[in-house]
């Protein structure tokens, strides 16, 4: 899924919650940026993206209603990181609050330089892509 913002304001807002959240569309309300009425629409689009949830757990204020606080779904995005070495391939999958979620090492191996570059290494096949069941078994393994 990917989540491409109707304005800057959503972007501003998604993230505000990122970076601080969670927060209630109050604490959001008192930044500059969006009117009370602007931010609840943005936060419906958001909620609606599967970027940002309603935590459960409301907060009471002194007055009015409880503030029920927004924070982002950390699965609603991932994020690949790969760090390519002369001993090894390393690949790590951080979810959107960079938690990481699953890791490979793929070691290479030296063979003879090739007569251009002096140097070579061979890499091992890669699996192939994993199913839909396997990427959640190993997900929920990492959890």
């Amino acid at each position: 899924m990917t989540w491409q913002p109707k304005d800057e304001l959503a972007s501003a807002v998604a993230l505000e919650v990122l970076i601080h959240g969670p927060l209630g569309r109050a604490e959001l309300a008192s930044t500059p940026r969006p009117g009370p009425a602007t931010l609840t629409r943005i936060s419906t689009e958001l909620i609606a993206s599967g970027l940002l949830a309603e935590v459960p757990e409301a907060t009471q204020r002194t007055s009015g209603r409880p503030t029920i606080p927004l924070d982002v779904v950390p699965s609603s995005h991932y994020f690949l990181g790969i760090k390519l070495t002369d001993s090894a391939l390393d690949a790590t999958v951080i979810d959107l609050k960079a938690t990481p979620r699953d890791s490979y090492r793929v070691p290479s191996t030296p063979s003879r330089p090739s007569a251009s570059s002096g140097r070579s290494r061979t890499w091992p096949t890669v699996p192939a892509r994993p199913t839909a069941s396997t990427r959640s078994a190993s997900l929920s393994a990492a959890s």
